[in-house]
């Protein structure tokens, strides 16, 4: 091994340590401190009061480290910053850091989102910043979708952390982390279940879903089918009291299965759906079969089941479910004769 093909690795190797650095940073329940006389504090707390050894750590004299405990000196100089905010980080919420390496030793491992840059000709293109004008796609820089970057999580499954984690937390539980008896998944439980939410919210394909998570396409296809089943709603397993008013309207669901759907409104594939809602709540009551989307409303409530589940109930619709016995318009509460 040449000299230049260990200092390549050492790059390598430094790379990979700051990037396990800022995954660990990332988990932080509370930001580290950001000015230098906090960040003095807080390490010298570290170091049980001794400033001498504080000093020693960061390189400076005890007395500079007693200025700015002190608030004389507020303004450290570029390595004297580096310094600070290195070690601070490095001793900011340890118990954080051990859970997260425990738990990514006993379960799905580490996620790391990494960026690749490809020349397009001859020779690569020399590695720079994406300026306020440009894009990544205009540096050829590739970027795969992950669970553990909280925009993808907002941007493709339009929830919170909280929420996210509580949604794959329900999928652990119905067994979606166990293993399969097969090859062990490419992507980790929680980008699984990003891939099921950008699938149906989106409405993309698998060639289009595979390259944005890093996976190929029959990749996404069995991850779609593994996941999907066990994202869905449980039934409701109290029935909804006697008089509750209830609010039933039907809507048409874009679908590639021809087997299924129907060409409709603007000669889109698609199905009929019809669901039921608590007119006070909100909340799901019924959800009928799935129908071929050139199927009539008032035809879909009978077919779809729909009707025997909001049976002797009073039911609201629009124009359209109107004209089914027992159904009455949205803005007149009486039942229709």
């Amino acid at each position: 091994m040449t000299a230049d093909d260990v200092k390549r690795t050492a790059r390598t190797r430094a790379k990979i340590l700051d990037g396990l650095a800022r995954a660990e940073c990332a988990l932080f329940t509370r930001p580290a401190p950001k000015s230098a006389r906090a960040q003095m504090k807080f390490l010298c707390t570290r170091e049980k009061g001794s400033t001498k050894s504080l000093a020693e750590r960061l390189g400076v004299s005890r007395k500079t480290v007693q200025r700015y405990l002190s608030g004389a000196s507020t303004k450290p100089n570029k390595r004297l910053r580096a310094a600070l905010v290195q070690e601070t980080e490095s001793e900011w919420q340890p118990q954080v850091r051990a859970q997260a390496r425990q738990r990514a030793a006993s379960s799905g491992g580490l996620v790391i989102s990494c960026r690749a840059c490809f020349g397009l000709g001859p020779r690569a293109p020399k590695r720079r910043l994406v300026s306020p004008g440009q894009t990544c796609d205009d540096l050829g820089v590739g970027v795969v979708v992950t669970a553990a970057e909280p925009q993808w999580v907002d941007l493709f499954a339009g929830l919170n952390g909280r929420q996210f984690r509580k949604l794959v937390g329900v999928v652990r539980c119905r067994g979606g982390g166990k293993p399969t008896g097969g090859r062990p998944w490419a992507l980790p439980l929680e980008s699984r279940v990003l891939l099921v939410a950008a699938y149906w919210r989106t409405n993309r394909t698998m060639r289009q879903l595979g390259p944005l998570f890093g996976i190929s396409k029959s990749a996404a296809d069995r991850v779609i089918d593994h996941i999907a089943p066990l994202l869905a709603l449980t039934p409701v397993r109290r029935r909804h009291p006697a008089g509750t008013v209830l609010i039933v309207d039907g809507t048409l669901v874009p679908t590639r299965d021809r087997s299924v759907a129907a060409s409709s409104k603007k000669y889109r594939y698609s199905t009929n759906h019809q669901v039921v809602t608590d007119a006070n709540t909100r909340l799901v009551v019924a959800a009928g079969c799935p129908l071929p989307g050139n199927r009539h409303d008032t035809r879909a409530y009978r077919e779809s089941g729909v009707d025997r589940a909001v049976k002797n109930a009073p039911v609201l619709g629009d124009g359209v479910h109107h004209a089914i016995l027992g159904v009455a318009r949205l803005h007149n509460l009486a039942l229709a004769g």
